[in-house]
């Protein structure tokens, strides 16, 4: 019956042609204002309490969507691919769970009702997997990488011109400091990683143009943490360079590109040799401080055990976001100079482990390990070369992950989650086709 309306309706015809029209330059426009919105310290991309300009316009264009699809009557919500099932299916029971953390904590405590916004959030970053999923299985990953790219590195280029222009801005070496400087870096970072995805489109030259302008800005972090996330993605990088493209005959851009950011890398090692050394004494004289003191790293462990402790009291359902701090508070005797108050842990794995839950935190990592298998399986090289670029990415999540709450709050692992899936699903149909072009012509 619908499909019989919409091919009697010019109006809808017109509408649905205008949608596919338009739908690729939509889609850059929320990715690229995802990419842009975590680290702009103006925070104008928020009209809403936590919910980003490019939330809205992706339930608008998703609602359009997927009106058109059933105007059509074509099934919308279906997920055929078993990889992308078993994502959804950890994704959903993780969300599922901090839900009914929240709710519970929530009655227990009296918490906010602005806790539940986290846990339904969750839900929402599942539906934006699928979507990038299906939508790089069929488009391919180049635009909504491209996109993504894109709006951090403006983002950071902005924030950075800001601090050159703010005449109270934080210097190090007489060089300005970025703000949030792990939040930042793990952006970053997740650019190297999005230009790995392009030069598996072939798209090496883009993807190295990225590459460089993420670790130019990664270099103003002054994180140790987030120059750690940047080589580790930069290794990755390189890898799927060597395999790909480095090898091959010709391809002078790109090598004599490769060769530039080397160079650039290695004179800026140099350069700031000094800055360097003084970070890394600074870090092994951290943990021999006082929290109070303002030495991160040992605030940084003390939450760590305050987490654990509380996880250990309630196993099953943390103690909810809200109700966190209080409970950090009462841990104060017993972690003595390692105490500092604050309202969340600054780690991803610890929030989930004591405001969620055990069973969370495993539906997380379950979730979280599917990209990386399915990456795996399609990557080109040999089994060595496959397993150093999968360790590589998956160790910068793994850092960012203990740094930050980012990795499950922010959109730069989901969205990486729905591009690898969506890639293993594209390459995965192109080799069909190729085997069964050379059976018939067999």
């Amino acid at each position: 019956m619908h499909t019989a309306v919409a091919a009697t309706n010019p109006g809808l015809d017109l509408a649905g042609n205008a949608l596919r029209w338009l739908a690729p330059g939509f889609v850059f426009l929320i990715v690229a204002v995802w990419g842009f919105g975590p680290i702009d310290k103006a925070r104008v991309l928020y009209p809403v309490y936590g919910v980003n300009v490019g939330d809205l316009l992706f339930m608008v264009f998703l609602l359009a969507w997927l009106g058109a699809l059933a105007f059509r009557g074509r099934v919308a919500l279906a997920v055929p691919e078993p990889h992308l099932r078993l994502f959804l299916a950890f994704q959903l029971a993780f969300a599922g769970w901090a839900l009914l953390s929240t709710l519970v904590n929530g009655i227990r405590y009296s918490g906010p009702v602005l806790d539940l916004f986290g846990a339904l959030r969750l839900f929402f970053y599942a539906a934006v997997v699928v979507f990038v999923a299906r939508w790089s299985a069929r488009h391919g990953a180049t635009g909504i990488a491209t996109a993504f790219c894109a709006g951090t590195l403006l983002s950071g280029a902005l924030n950075l011109y800001r601090q050159f222009l703010d005449p109270v801005s934080a210097l190090v070496a007489g060089l300005p400091q970025l703000q949030d400087r792990n939040p930042s870096g793990a952006m970053f970072a997740a650019v190297i990683l999005y230009a790995g995805l392009l030069v598996l489109e072939h798209r090496p030259i883009r993807a190295l143009c990225f590459a460089g302008g993420a670790l130019f800005l990664s270099a103003f972090t002054f994180s140790k943490g987030a120059w750690l996330m940047a080589l580790v993605a930069a290794t990755a990088l390189f890898v799927l360079l060597g395999v790909r493209t480095l090898r091959r005959r010709g391809a002078y851009a790109v090598k004599a590109i490769v060769l530039v950011l080397v160079v650039a890398g290695l004179a800026g090692v140099y350069q700031g040799r000094e800055v360097i050394g003084a970070l890394v004494e600074a870090k092994i004289a951290a943990v021999r401080g006082d929290a109070q003191e303002g030495l991160v790293d040992v605030a940084r462990l003390g939450q760590v055990l305050s987490s654990l402790d509380i996880a250990m009291e309630h196993p099953l359902l943390g103690v909810g976001e809200s109700r966190w701090q209080a409970e950090n508070a009462a841990n104060r005797e017993w972690l003595g100079s390692w105490y500092l108050e604050n309202d969340n842990p600054h780690n991803g794995v610890m929030a989930i482990l004591s405001m969620m839950g055990f069973p969370a935190l495993f539906a997380f990592l379950a979730a979280g390990t599917v990209p990386f298998v399915t990456l795996y399986r399609f990557l080109p090289g040999g089994t060595v070369a496959r397993y150093a670029v999968v360790l590589s990415m998956a160790g910068v999540f793994f850092v960012s992950a203990n740094l930050m709450l980012h990795v499950y709050t922010q959109y730069y692992f989901w969205l990486f989650a729905g591009l690898s899936m969506g890639l293993y699903t594209r390459f995965r149909g192109t080799r069909r086709v190729l085997a069964a072009a050379a059976g018939d012509a067999s």
